[in-house]
């Protein structure tokens, strides 16, 4: 069994195959990981042979309806009545970009 959270490039690949893979083979897996969190979470512990996922993680599964990662964007909101102010809001913990190069971008020039 592994341990919680992947630190291996490797394991990473390894894990996101399998899962792929199952849910690749198992169309009513497929449909029920994007309509349901925990069997989501419950098929990525068993495709990456995890003893356990923390219950703090949450696990989306969604089809690629886009051309390429660039066009897809997730926001994760602020708990209702946590958002601070502007002046200390960090923007990348709330918008999570799957593009390659979005850890790679310039602070704005001032």
């Amino acid at each position: 069994m592994r341990t919680w959270p992947m630190v291996s490039d490797g394991v990473f690949k390894e894990v996101t195959w399998k899962l792929c893979e199952m849910l690749e083979n198992d169309h009513d897996l497929r449909e029920a990981c994007k309509d349901n969190r925990q069997t989501a979470k419950d098929t990525l512990k068993a495709a990456g042979k995890f003893d356990r996922i923390p219950d703090d993680v949450e696990v989306f599964i969604m089809e690629n309806n886009v051309a390429e990662n660039s066009k897809v964007v997730t926001i994760i909101l602020p708990k209702e009545g946590k958002l601070g102010d502007e002046e200390d809001f960090e923007a990348k913990a709330v918008w999570n970009c799957s593009w390659h190069l979005y850890p790679q971008l310039p602070a704005d020039p001032q």
